[in-house]
């Protein structure tokens, strides 16, 4: 016994020995209650899948952090949904209209990137209509009345062109529930193709929009991309895994790491704010199942937590995880600081330099979501 009490004491003793070299018995403030009543933004990015739009999953792939962050920045904070769905890829079902729901709508935002990643673009069949209507029925929608319910639908062929569903009637069906259908045609305005389109905004009462998915546009490398990098790192070591999900969860974050830092460093500052915010969400961490009181320490089966825990008396694991959440609290104010000196740094560098990115595929999603939410009583910072 007193050598399992010996054991024990190192554990704790190694435990809050890096506590202290790390600079966690600094207190920090009290970190933010959740709240299940935070009202729900629910998003569903349906993106075209077939033959050269491959740099259109690139678009989408570099913005989905910084539409995070730009939701954010929204009074009241409210949760994120995001839902991925695809269409006119050949590795789809004819049967159901080359159309795949990649991801349903989750919190759970490196799930929705991790297929972002692996989706590649092969195919000609481009219903509008058929990839629509999957969104709008089959589509864990929530129900209430404040939430705001979006379906970004991106492409660059005619909206026409389903033989079984007519993206007119679906659009309509859209709107009669109160989802937002917003149509991003992938090409030149004054293209003929773009004709349904149009149809499809005037019809959803929302803003067409028509982009360049073949231009990225440029990123700015900033001073603090550095450290930002580092933070986004060092965030990670306060998730605690619980059991064999948990342990898929954090490979997973590591691994959404690594790809936002294939992108460039703009991509891995933008993913490091992400996950300092509110909406940043994980199923598999400990903390993050405590703060949404989904269980409690004494509930929890100890085989579900790592085995450094496993050594700890009830006591001394109430205190490490006290640790961990400050720590994690300390961190997102680092980065939520760095991150507002680089988008200062961005907004002045682009000023001096003239650029108008007004029409790019992230930009066009930033200025909706701020549009709409407004109208569903979420209130963001004037720009």
């Amino acid at each position: 016994m007193a050598g399992r009490k010996s054991s024990r004491a190192i554990c704790v003793a190694a435990l809050f020995v890096g506590a202290s070299i790390l600079g966690w018995g600094t207190p920090a403030a009290d970190p933010a209650e959740y709240d299940p009543d935070r009202p729900v933004v629910d998003l569903a990015i349906c993106l075209d899948t077939s033959n050269s739009m491959e740099r259109l999953l690139d678009a989408a792939r570099l913005e989905l952090w910084n539409i995070v962050n730009e939701l954010a920045l929204a009074e009241p904070t409210p949760r994120l949904r995001v839902a991925l769905l695809t269409y006119g890829n050949a590795a789809h079902s004819r049967h159901d209209g080359w159309v795949k729901v990649e991801s349903p709508l989750t919190e759970d935002l490196d799930s929705v990137y991790q297929r972002l990643f692996e989706l590649t673009a092969r195919g000609r069949e481009e219903y509008v209509g058929r990839v629509l209507e999957a969104a709008v029925k089959g589509l864990d929608w929530d129900e209430s009345y404040d939430a705001l319910k979006l379906i970004f639908v991106a492409g660059n062929e005619k909206a026409d062109q389903d033989p079984q569903v007519n993206f007119e009637h679906v659009t309509l069906e859209a709107k009669e529930n109160d989802l937002i259908v917003n149509a991003i045609y992938c090409g030149n305005a004054g293209h003929n193709d773009a004709d349904s389109w149009k149809k499809v905004a005037e019809l959803a009462g929302s803003e067409f929009a028509a982009i360049d998915h073949r231009s990225l546009g440029a990123t700015v490398a900033t001073p603090f991309d550095t450290e930002l990098a580092e933070l986004s790192a060092a965030i990670n070591a306060t998730y605690v895994p619980l059991g064999d999900r948990g342990q898929q969860g954090q490979q997973n974050q590591v691994q959404q790491d690594r790809n936002a830092e294939s992108l460039g460093p703009a991509t891995v500052a933008s993913r490091a704010q992400a996950k300092s915010s509110p909406l940043y969400s994980t199923d598999w961490d400990l903390l993050d199942q405590l703060q949404k009181g989904k269980t409690t320490l004494a509930e929890l089966d100890e085989s579900e937590l790592p085995e450094p825990m496993r050594q700890l008396t009830p006591d001394e694991r109430e205190i490490y995880v006290e640790e961990l959440t400050l720590r994690r609290e300390q961190l997102g104010q680092q980065i939520a600081e760095l991150s507002r000196k680089r988008r200062a740094y961005v907004s002045d560098h682009s000023k001096a330099k003239g650029g108008d990115d007004s029409s790019s595929f992230g930009a066009v999603f930033r200025r909706t979501l701020v549009e709409k939410g407004k109208e569903k009583g979420l209130n963001f910072p004037d720009r």
